[in-house]
């Protein structure tokens, strides 16, 4: 499910991104937000396109600090729909 989506400029020029939650299935179903940053447009269509589907959703994970404090930043840069089995 798409949450938001917000674009603007900076000093290297217009950027777009848009978050992103995907549920992890199970007895407890999981939740993950991440981001999406769109330096091709494609990329949104992408990821919109499999929203509701059974994917795998390649991450990059980082850390940043501010003010003292450290907060985790998810960015997706890839989305495959999963292959049945069989």
């Amino acid at each position: 499910m798409k949450t938001n989506e917000r674009e603007g400029v900076s000093k290297n020029g217009p950027w777009k991104m848009a978050d992103y939650v995907l549920e992890i299935p199970g007895m407890y179903p999981r939740h993950i937000a991440f981001a999406v940053s769109d330096g091709v447009v494609a990329r949104f269509a992408q990821f919109d396109a499999m929203i509701g589907k059974d994917v795998t959703v390649l991450f990059e994970i980082d850390a940043r600090e501010y003010d003292g404090k450290w907060f985790n930043d998810i960015r997706a840069y890839g989305i495959r729909a999963k292959q049945a089995a069989g």
